[in-house]
């Protein structure tokens, strides 16, 4: 379970975020929804201490050394691989960072549509084939808490289909999950709950994923 009681960060007096009062339970996947700069990523990077918040009430802290080898982390839709590595490598290099090593490589590969990819080197894959190889470098090492900022970036339908299946199952093994993405189908789909933040602040708590298409109508009509 991720508990926000509070987080604030101030960049430079030009764009301030201030969330409080939310609650992803374990084996949630919630979705934080916005618009292009109204914070999604802030809030993340400000969440996991890659950024400095002002104040910081979260449990569990993961800015300690403890809580930080139970997550990964995609941030804006940017691939965490080593392109030299093959796809295999880089799920077994990032598994050894959390000192595991995980059997279900080759289960998650297949998920993903990459189980005939495992031995390519990473640099001769298409796009969204980095993006899946850079998805099952996170999943591989068994993390508690996934936090994937745009994961279906440059991905086809096929593909999406194929990380859906793979949220779903972590989901169900208790992986508590965050995820931004502007694409609604997708959050429809593998979302419990979801978050609407605007200008840095929260404006829509912990809605059913049931109400997204009204949310988003809401939202259009007032802009």
């Amino acid at each position: 379970m991720i508990e926000i009681r509070e987080l604030h960060y101030s960049y430079n007096n030009s764009f301030t975020l201030d969330v409080s009062n939310v609650l992803i339970k374990k084996g949630n996947i919630c979705a934080l929804l916005g618009e292009n700069g109204s914070g999604k990523s802030t809030f993340i990077k400000s969440l996991l201490g890659i950024i400095t918040a002002k104040t910081y009430k979260v449990k569990p802290d993961f800015r300690q050394r403890l809580h930080q080898i139970e997550y990964s982390a995609m941030l804006e839709g940017t691939d965490v691989i080593y392109p030299e590595l093959t796809v295999r490598l880089n799920a077994e290099y990032f598994s050894s960072l959390r000192g595991t090593m995980n059997s279900n490589i080759s289960e998650i590969a297949k998920t993903l549509g990459l189980e005939d990819k495992l031995d390519s080197p990473i640099a001769s894959l298409s796009t969204g084939n980095k993006r899946l190889a850079s998805l099952l470098a996170l999943t591989a090492s068994n993390p508690n808490y996934l936090f994937l900022d745009e994961p279906t970036l440059g991905l086809d339908l096929s593909a999406i289909e194929n990380v859906k299946k793979l949220l779903t199952s972590m989901s169900k093994k208790g992986v508590s999950i965050i995820l931004t993405s502007h694409d609604v189908e997708f959050i429809q789909a593998v979302a419990n709950s979801f978050y609407f933040i605007s200008n840095g602040s929260i404006t829509k708590h912990n809605c059913a994923i049931s109400e997204l298409k009204s949310v988003v109508e809401e939202i259009r009509l007032n802009d």
